[in-house]
Protein backbone atom coordinates (compact mmCIF):
# COMPACT_ATOMS: atom_id res chain seq x y z
CA UNK A 1 0.00 0.00 0.00
CA UNK A 2 1.35 3.40 -0.91
CA UNK A 3 1.81 6.36 1.41
CA UNK A 4 -1.10 8.26 -0.11
CA UNK A 5 -3.58 5.41 0.31
CA UNK A 6 -2.33 4.70 3.83
CA UNK A 7 -2.83 8.32 4.86
CA UNK A 8 -6.32 8.39 3.38
CA UNK A 9 -7.33 5.11 5.01
CA UNK A 10 -5.91 5.99 8.44
CA UNK A 11 -7.61 9.37 8.45
CA UNK A 12 -10.95 7.98 7.38
CA UNK A 13 -11.10 10.82 4.85
CA UNK A 14 -11.94 10.12 1.24
CA UNK A 15 -10.44 12.14 -1.52
CA UNK A 16 -13.85 13.76 -2.06
CA UNK A 17 -13.86 15.23 1.46
CA UNK A 18 -10.97 17.60 0.83
CA UNK A 19 -11.04 21.11 2.25
CA UNK A 20 -9.41 22.83 -0.70
CA UNK A 21 -10.64 24.18 -4.01
CA UNK A 22 -12.05 21.83 -6.64
CA UNK A 23 -9.40 19.78 -8.40
CA UNK A 24 -7.90 20.94 -11.63
CA UNK A 25 -9.00 19.21 -14.80
CA UNK A 26 -6.42 18.03 -17.31
CA UNK A 27 -5.45 21.03 -19.39
CA UNK A 28 -6.23 23.58 -16.66
CA UNK A 29 -3.50 26.11 -16.18
CA UNK A 30 -2.34 27.53 -12.88
CA UNK A 31 -1.16 31.07 -12.33
CA UNK A 32 1.69 32.33 -14.44
CA UNK A 33 0.76 30.13 -17.40
CA UNK A 34 2.26 26.99 -15.89
CA UNK A 35 0.58 23.76 -16.85
CA UNK A 36 0.90 22.56 -13.25
CA UNK A 37 -0.65 19.18 -12.64
CA UNK A 38 -2.32 18.96 -16.06
CA UNK A 39 -0.65 15.58 -16.57
CA UNK A 40 -2.56 14.26 -13.56
CA UNK A 41 -6.21 13.33 -13.68
CA UNK A 42 -8.51 15.33 -11.44
CA UNK A 43 -8.90 12.26 -9.21
CA UNK A 44 -5.12 11.74 -8.91
CA UNK A 45 -4.51 15.40 -8.11
CA UNK A 46 -7.27 15.42 -5.50
CA UNK A 47 -5.97 12.23 -3.89
CA UNK A 48 -2.43 13.63 -3.65
CA UNK A 49 -3.53 16.97 -2.23
CA UNK A 50 -5.77 15.34 0.37
CA UNK A 51 -2.84 13.15 1.44
CA UNK A 52 -0.65 16.25 1.76
CA UNK A 53 -3.30 18.00 3.87
CA UNK A 54 -3.63 14.97 6.15
CA UNK A 55 0.14 14.76 6.57
CA UNK A 56 0.36 18.51 7.23
CA UNK A 57 -2.33 18.28 9.91
CA UNK A 58 -0.63 15.30 11.58
CA UNK A 59 2.76 17.01 11.61
CA UNK A 60 1.26 20.18 13.08
CA UNK A 61 -0.47 18.17 15.83
CA UNK A 62 2.77 16.27 16.50
CA UNK A 63 4.73 19.52 16.68
CA UNK A 64 2.20 21.12 19.00
CA UNK A 65 2.09 18.00 21.20
CA UNK A 66 5.86 17.97 21.55
CA UNK A 67 5.90 21.60 22.54
CA UNK A 68 3.33 20.89 25.24
CA UNK A 69 5.30 17.85 26.50
CA UNK A 70 8.66 19.56 26.74
CA UNK A 71 9.18 20.52 30.34
CA UNK A 72 12.52 21.70 31.65
CA UNK A 73 14.34 19.21 33.85
CA UNK A 74 14.68 20.64 37.33
CA UNK A 75 16.47 19.12 40.26
CA UNK A 76 16.43 15.37 40.72
CA UNK A 77 19.41 13.10 40.79
CA UNK A 78 22.05 12.84 38.08
CA UNK A 79 20.24 9.94 36.40
CA UNK A 80 17.02 11.97 36.11
CA UNK A 81 18.86 14.93 34.64
CA UNK A 82 20.75 12.68 32.18
CA UNK A 83 17.53 10.98 31.12
CA UNK A 84 15.93 14.38 30.55
CA UNK A 85 18.87 15.54 28.42
CA UNK A 86 18.76 12.35 26.33
CA UNK A 87 15.00 12.72 25.80
CA UNK A 88 15.48 16.35 24.75
CA UNK A 89 18.10 15.31 22.19
CA UNK A 90 15.94 12.49 20.82
CA UNK A 91 12.92 14.78 20.57
CA UNK A 92 15.11 17.48 19.05
CA UNK A 93 16.34 15.21 16.28
CA UNK A 94 12.83 13.99 15.58
CA UNK A 95 11.65 17.57 15.56
CA UNK A 96 14.31 18.45 12.97
CA UNK A 97 13.16 15.62 10.69
CA UNK A 98 9.50 16.49 11.18
CA UNK A 99 10.21 20.19 10.67
CA UNK A 100 11.90 19.53 7.33
CA UNK A 101 9.06 17.22 6.28
CA UNK A 102 6.47 19.83 7.30
CA UNK A 103 8.32 22.49 5.28
CA UNK A 104 8.31 20.16 2.24
CA UNK A 105 4.60 19.42 2.63
CA UNK A 106 3.75 23.12 3.01
CA UNK A 107 5.88 23.88 -0.05
CA UNK A 108 3.99 21.26 -2.08
CA UNK A 109 0.65 22.72 -1.00
CA UNK A 110 1.86 26.23 -1.95
CA UNK A 111 2.86 24.87 -5.37
CA UNK A 112 -0.66 23.48 -5.75
CA UNK A 113 -2.08 26.95 -5.03
CA UNK A 114 0.34 28.46 -7.57
CA UNK A 115 -0.55 25.88 -10.20
CA UNK A 116 2.89 24.28 -10.33
CA UNK A 117 2.31 21.16 -8.23
CA UNK A 118 3.63 18.06 -9.92
CA UNK A 119 6.33 19.83 -11.92
CA UNK A 120 10.03 19.28 -11.33
CA UNK A 121 11.70 22.32 -9.80
CA UNK A 122 14.85 21.50 -11.76
CA UNK A 123 13.62 20.71 -15.26
CA UNK A 124 10.02 21.96 -15.15
CA UNK A 125 8.87 18.61 -16.54
CA UNK A 126 5.85 16.81 -15.10
CA UNK A 127 6.64 14.35 -12.32
CA UNK A 128 5.22 10.88 -12.90
CA UNK A 129 2.13 10.03 -10.87
CA UNK A 130 3.94 7.00 -9.43
CA UNK A 131 6.63 9.33 -8.04
CA UNK A 132 4.07 11.71 -6.53
CA UNK A 133 2.07 8.80 -5.16
CA UNK A 134 5.18 7.52 -3.35
CA UNK A 135 6.38 11.00 -2.26
CA UNK A 136 3.56 13.56 -2.63
CA UNK A 137 5.91 16.42 -1.67
CA UNK A 138 8.52 15.47 -4.31
CA UNK A 139 10.30 18.41 -5.94
CA UNK A 140 12.27 16.41 -8.51
CA UNK A 141 11.88 13.21 -10.49
CA UNK A 142 13.77 10.21 -9.12
CA UNK A 143 16.77 10.62 -11.46
CA UNK A 144 17.14 14.32 -10.61
CA UNK A 145 16.79 13.61 -6.87
CA UNK A 146 19.46 10.93 -7.09
CA UNK A 147 21.86 13.27 -8.92
CA UNK A 148 21.27 16.01 -6.35
CA UNK A 149 21.81 13.60 -3.47
CA UNK A 150 25.00 12.23 -5.04
CA UNK A 151 26.51 15.70 -5.47
CA UNK A 152 25.50 16.71 -1.93
CA UNK A 153 27.18 13.67 -0.32
CA UNK A 154 30.74 14.21 0.83
CA UNK A 155 33.27 11.90 -0.74
CA UNK A 156 34.66 9.28 1.64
Amino acid sequence: MGLVRALLLRSGMTRHQSRHAPPARPGDRGSGGNVGAAHLTAEQREELLVALEILRDRLLRLRDGRRAQSEPVEGGDVADVAEGVIEDRVHGSLDDHDRVLLEDVLHALAKAEAGTYGLSELSGKPLPYARLHAVPWARYDSDEAERIERTARPLA
